[in-house]
């Protein structure tokens, strides 16, 4: 499917219409869902004191 008009020229009605399809609303919600991901994880991860069992042995 083409965008532009035969000079071309973007053609808006086209354009929108693919930012606006199916397939592009589903990678519209997964990027939301990853960025929230990335602005959310910072609170994971390991502590010290998880590991202080472990220290024994080395």
């Amino acid at each position: 499917m083409d965008t532009t008009d035969g000079d071309g020229r973007l053609n808006p009605v086209t354009l929108s219409r693919r930012l606006l399809s199916g397939p592009a609303l589903v990678a519209y919600l997964a990027l939301l869902k990853l960025l929230l991901h990335f602005a959310t994880n910072g609170q994971y991860g390991y502590h010290s004191d998880e590991f202080w069992p472990y220290t024994k042995y080395f």
